[in-house]
């Protein structure tokens, strides 16, 4: 799927989607080969569920791993998460802008939105609810919408404050996982 919207979790990723699309060199595979930088994904977050040992001892994230997608736990707090998602979404009656907008290929997140009801024990949050037998329902496409609005990337920065440069200890680095 990543490879047929032109996105890539890494080189590698990049190199072996291009080959799969174009086994022989022409203008198409070096000009996407060029843009892949603009087209890396910056990280992959997924559910706690993803990391937890299944019965043969390894997780489903080291089995993505094991295939060059490195999954990162995303940020469970669900108040915090679905505020922050809330938030991005604006307030056209404050003049406040949106910042977050759905295309409209979300068919499966448009579809749950609508039905999403608060949880009448725990204010700010959204009232959990499964997909059915016939896999209708549920609010996974929601979740993952919360997963990828309030989990930031990984980086570290450093400013200087009075003039001085802040530091204990080694010199940090700008780090992107």
């Amino acid at each position: 799927m990543l490879g047929r919207h032109h996105l890539f979790a890494s080189d590698d990723h990049a190199r072996e989607a291009l080959l799969a699309r174009f086994p022989n060199p022409c203008m198409a595979s070096q000009q996407l080969w060029s843009w892949r930088e603009k087209r890396m994904l910056a990280r992959f977050v997924a559910g706690a569920d993803m990391f937890s040992n299944e019965s043969s001892g390894a997780s489903i994230a080291k089995q993505y791993r094991d295939l060059g997608l490195r999954l990162r736990p995303a940020d469970m707090d669900r108040l915090s998460g679905w505020s922050a998602v809330s938030q991005r979404f604006g307030d056209p009656a404050a003049g406040i802008p949106a910042t977050l907008f759905i295309h409209q290929r979300c068919k499966r997140l448009l579809e749950t939105l609508p039905y999403l009801q608060h949880d009448p024990d725990r204010p700010g949050d959204i009232l959990k609810s499964n997909i059915n037998e016939h896999g209708a329902g549920g609010d996974d496409a929601a979740d993952a919408l919360r997963y990828l609005v309030f989990t930031k990337p990984r980086v570290l920065t450093m400013m200087r404050l009075g003039g001085a440069l802040m530091h204990n200890g080694p010199q940090p680095r700008l780090i992107r996982t």
